[in-house]
């Protein structure tokens, strides 16, 4: 894997969605909110290599703990719109196009100048 494809990497992960979230919680209440049970609960429908880490696990009960939904709440202040689907097009297109492309100029198609 190429330098700068492993920065811009986390960029490209999806989100949890609400139903995949909702099934997180689900099992963890239903496991006596044991994180290691869900975790293990969790490799049938993602496999052993694409399922929640046990802090995404941790991190997904505690919003529900504390906001009591797995909706994303709206943050205030500025949106960020750094990660748009435009972004992403255009980074996922300039990596495919060239390889060997620098962090500099990779982030000079996105914020130009």
């Amino acid at each position: 894997m190429s330098f700068l494809l492993s920065i811009l990497l986390p960029f490209f992960v999806e989100r949890y969605t609400h139903q995949q979230r909702v099934q997180i919680v689900q099992l963890y209440y239903e496991n006596q909110r044991s994180v290691k049970d869900v975790f293990r609960k969790l490799r049938p429908t993602y496999g052993p290599h694409n399922r929640p880490s046990e802090s995404t696990i941790c991190k997904i009960t505690e919003k529900f703990k504390g906001a009591a939904t797995c909706w994303d709440v709206p943050s205030s202040g500025r949106p960020c719109t750094a990660r748009s689907v435009e972004n992403i097009a255009a980074l996922t297109e300039s990596v495919a196009e060239d390889r060997d492309n620098t962090l500099p100029s990779t982030a000079n198609i996105i914020a130009p100048y």
